[in-house]
């Protein structure tokens, strides 16, 4: 049997994650689960390639989200509107792609770039933002020469963004 699952969590009244991947099970094979602690719930253990998305809106957090299902739809995707959630996905386990807005409240997108720098991460950065032609600079001194950094001026082309995020899934899965 196929089906498409959104997995919410919820901080208080803020959405801070939602998990949104495709997932063939077979009624004779049982669902492998974990409790994630304090929640008092249960959820898929998945080893599916990972795309976490980090921006403070939703809406377009559920845009991203058609694309990159379109694009994509073997992989699991994290959308947080919480920066200190998506730091917390990315140390968790790294995905095989982050994509980031550059202006949210908590950790910053240039702060979270500085911070995945040091880290020495493999895997590509999309950076998204409505005001990319003042932060671009920023944003490449913080990437440093050692990050896989690509910038996209908001709003983006749909289909556009859509083949070059299967490129970057393709090349890092």
């Amino acid at each position: 049997m196929d089906c498409n699952s959104w997995k919410l969590r919820v901080g208080g009244s803020q959405l801070v994650a939602l998990e949104w991947s495709a997932m063939k099970t077979n009624p004779e094979q049982p669902m492998d689960v974990q409790t994630e602690e304090g929640q008092g719930h249960l959820k898929r253990v998945d080893m599916r390639p990972r795309v976490v998305m980090l921006d403070d809106c939703a809406q377009v957090l559920q845009l991203l989200s058609s694309v990159l299902w379109d694009c994509w739809p073997q992989g699991t995707i994290v959308a947080c509107t919480d920066s200190h959630k998506a730091w917390e996905e990315l140390q968790r386990t790294p995905p095989e792609l982050f994509i980031t807005d550059l202006t949210h409240g908590g950790i910053s997108g240039i702060e979270l770039l500085a911070r995945l720098a040091e880290q020495d991460v493999r895997y590509p950065i999309v950076v998204l933002s409505g005001n990319l032609h003042q932060l671009e600079s920023e944003v490449r001194h913080a990437a440093g020469p050692k990050l896989k950094v690509s910038c996209w001026a908001k709003p983006i082309n749909g289909a556009e963004f859509g083949r070059v995020i299967k490129q970057f899934l393709e090349q890092n899965t």
